[in-house]
This record gives structure tokens, C-alpha cells and sequence, in this order.
């Protein structure tokens, strides 16, 4: 509130008109040049001044209430409904309010040509129906502590999406990141020139407790209606197809394994079914052994060619030669 002086030594007798009566009610005119001034006041010390530049100083001891009418009014035998009461302030206004601040109303219309602050001590709610917050530009969400977000579904639609865990934090040793899911989850990529990478600088786990299906090289898989699992053969089913895709880098249909130095282990606790349909070539570089426990078959429907370098030694407690 801006303070104005009241030049009461510029008051000329002349000019000031002033009603007190002994309750200390007041009804006074002061209108010395420069000088001028009207007060209103009641006994209980609320008072109305009008200050020499145009200002209002409205003081309540106790409480203030501003009620507008909202009768209508007859006009050409019509009934008008009253006008609807704006305030104008061509300054600033300041709202100081020691206790609560209360608005009750059937719509709320907020309008802010610049920027808006809201800045709440303690708990701070928005709640209502349908809530739309809306940026031309960016939106932030900075909470120091944590963000809880509890609903029935969540959709999101956005061209950029990246998640940091744990790494913008001042001498963090990394953080957590936990999806949990009773139901469904897909990580859907339908560009055909775009790809999915998982990507771990330490350990790696991939879990099924169930069947697991493997589908590579598929053109079928474009499709959003795609369900791998009816192509499921076994516990584990590993499918690799022909299509190499728009940006393809190997032969169509094939796969590379390279494994070592450490070497590779497999324990087979069961049948072993093997069905080559091509060439199959076999290098060896070092030492071979195989260990059968039980009968070995081989049968081979074509020509058998074996060239040894080195010594030959085949022990055998009977050789049957056809």
C-alpha cells in the first residue's frame, strides 16, 4: 500500500470543513490546495480517506463484507438480469490475509499475462473432475523427496522419452529402477528401420518362469496383432527366418555364434535331436574327444570320405566289416 502524505500544515481554515462528534465519528472535508483530503469514520474507528492524489484508504475494525445485488429489473416490461461486478486496478494489487482465504464460486477464470507463482509452506492439492495442465514449451516436475503417482491407467504420447536413475545426484553410486506387472507387459518398436537395446555395463539377467519364445527374421512381426507365443515349440523355442530386414548385415536366415577364450559347457539332460538340411562344416583346432555312454549310430546315405593326417587307432572289442 502506497503511503501519501497529508500536508496537514498546508490546511488552510479557510478551506476545512471538519464534523467530529464525541462518539468519535467523523464526517470531514479538507480542500486546501494541495493539501486535500476527505475522511469518513465511525465511532468504532473504521474509516473511508480519500487522499489528494486519488487514493482510498478503506480500514475495517472488524469485519468487511461486499455484497452486489443480483435482482433484476424491469425495463419495457422485460426483465433484465443486473451486471456483473468487475473490479479494475491499473496498478498492483496485494492481497495480505493473516487467517485463511476462502473462494466459493461456479467457475474460477484465472488469467496471467506474464508469469504466476504459487508457493505453499505445506501441502499444496489441485482436485478436480477432469485436470488438463498444458505447456507450449516445457513442464517440470521437481520433487526433493519422492513422486507417487496412483491411478487406474497412465498413457503416455511422446517422440523422446529418457529415464536417468541415480545419476544426476552428487556422489550417487547409481540407483533403482523396478517395473513390477501383474499381467502383460510389451515393449512394442513398430518402425521397421528401428531397433530395441537393452544395454548393461555390468550383469545382464533375462528370467522366464515359463516358456520362452525367440522370434528373429520374421516380416510377419510388423504386424500390431504379432503373437509370438503361437509359435512356441518347446520350453525354450529359438525361430530365426529369412528376412534380414530394411538395413541387413548378415546372410538372410543365419546365425553367428562366437564364443571364447573361456570355452563353452552344455549339460543336456535329455534327447538331443539334430536336423541339418545344407552343408555342415565342422573345424576343429585342437584336441577332440567324444565319450559315449551307450550306442552310437551313424548313418550315412552318401559318400563317407576321412582323411587322416596322422595315426589312425580304433579299439574295439569285435569289428564287423560289410
Amino acid at each position: 500500500m502506497s503511503e501519501v502524505r497529508d500536508l496537514t500544515s498546508k490546511q488552510e481554515y479557510q478551506f476545512s470543513f471538519p464534523q467530529k462528534w464525541p462518539d468519535g465519528s467523523e464526517f470531514s472535508v479538507y480542500s486546501s490546495p494541495d493539501a486535500e483530503k476527505m475522511i469518513i469514520q465511525h465511532s468504532s474507528g473504521s474509516h473511508i480517506e480519500f487522499k489528494r492524489d486519488g487514493s482510498v484508504f478503506l480500514k475495517a475494525v472488524g469485519d468487511l463484507h461486499v455484497n452486489t445485488s443480483v435482482n433484476t429489473s424491469e425495463s419495457n416490461n422485460e426483465r433484465q438480469e443486473s451486471d456483473t461486478t468487475t473490479l479494475v486496478f491499473d496498478g498492483d494489487l496485494n492481497l495480505n490475509v493473516s487467517g485463511d482465504f476462502g473462494v466459493s464460486c461456479k467457475r474460477f477464470d484465472v488469467e496471467v499475462k506474464n508469469s504466476a507463482n504459487f508457493v505453499s509452506a505445506q501441502d499444496f492439492r489441485v482436485k478436480g473432475n477432469n485436470v488438463a495442465v498444458t505447456s507450449t514449451e516445457t513442464l517440470s516436475l521437481e520433487p526433493e523427496k519422492s513422486l507417487y503417482i496412483d491411478t487406474k491407467e497412465v498413457r503416455e504420447r511422446v517422440v523422446s522419452h529418457r529415464t536417468e536413475m541415480g545419476t544426476l545426484e552428487g556422489g550417487a553410486k547409481g540407483g533403482l529402477m523396478i517395473n513390477r506387472v501383474m499381467g502383460n507387459s510389451i515393449i512394442e518398436n513398430m518402425d521397421p528401420k528401428g531397433g530395441i537395446t537393452i544395454k548393461s555395463a555390468g550383469y545382464l539377467n533375462l528370467i522366464c518362469g515359463a516358456e520362452r519364445v525367440d522370434i528373429t527374421g520374421d516380416p510377419a512381426a510388423i504386424s500390431p496383432n504379432y503373437i509370438p507365443s503361437l509359435q512356441a515349440r518347446a520350453t525354450y523355442t529359438h525361430i530365426i527366418g529369412p528376412n534380414p530386414g530394411p538395413q541387413g548385415r548378415g546372410a538372410p536366415g543365419s546365425a553367428f555364434f562366437k564364443i571364447g577364450p573361456g570355452g563353452v559347457t552344455s549339460v543336456i539332460e535329455g534327447p538331443v535331436t539334430n536336423t541339418i538340411n545344407g552343408v555342415f562344416t565342422e573345424s576343429i583346432t585342437g584336441n577332440y574327444t567324444q565319450n559315449v555312454t551307450g550306442s552310437r549310430f551313424r548313418n550315412v546315405t552318401g559318400i563317407e570320405s576321412v582323411d587322416i593326417k596322422g595315426v589312425y587307432r580304433r579299439t574295439a572289442k569285435l569289428i564287423f566289416l560289410n
